[in-house]
């Protein structure tokens, strides 16, 4: 049976300098459900950062009040699943050469494998900036290729450096506290 539900939104509209966010709330309660009253709500948003949405059934609180509490984590795994998590490709690279200069100092390379190391990575690396797959594809052909079994390259997943994705990131320190803010009037 199919089934129309026309639910009233609230909607936020937030401006800061040259980003924008639309934010559309609905928020419920399904009554008492044992002790308590079963809170939920669904949050709509449109931004110059990206388009997300999710909805809570159970969130054991007032809708508004648990949005004011959550954190970046929590509410943009919810919004971004895995991607919430971003390859960072340059931190990566950074990484790596530190860790051949590591290497170097302490002995457990000699100048000429640095070189051939650092060498490979811009070699490999300047056009494999696509995703953490590729760069440790490259990394494995650098092992391979110099013959060199230090600094794990062979094995490099751990080298990889993970970021938070930089719009989630932006709309968190621009358009959210400006939203909450609103919230924590209504709140009042």
């Amino acid at each position: 049976m199919n089934h129309l539900e026309t639910g009233h939104f609230q909607r936020f509209t937030i401006h800061n300098n040259q980003n924008y966010g639309s934010i559309a709330l609905r928020c419920w309660d399904n009554g008492k459900q044992g002790s308590a009253i079963a809170y939920g709500g669904e949050i709509l948003i449109n931004s110059s950062f990206g388009a997300w949405a999710h909805r809570w059934n159970a969130c054991g609180m007032p809708f508004k009040k648990f949005l004011a509490d959550i954190n970046f984590q929590y509410l943009f795994e919810k919004l971004m699943g895995h991607g919430l998590h971003y390859f960072d490709c340059d931190g990566t690279v950074r990484y790596v050469r530190n860790e051949v200069l590591k290497y170097r100092k302490s002995r457990d390379i000699d100048a000429k494998e640095a070189r051939e190391i650092w060498t490979g990575i811009d070699d490999y690396v300047s056009c494999q900036r696509t995703s953490q797959n590729s760069f440790i594809q490259a990394m494995q052909s650098i092992a391979y290729e110099y013959d060199l079994p230090c600094l794990e390259l062979s094995e490099p997943w751990h080298m990889a450096q993970i970021i938070d994705n930089p719009q989630a990131v932006g709309f968190w320190h621009d358009i959210w506290p400006l939203f909450i803010a609103k919230l924590k009037q209504e709140l009042q």
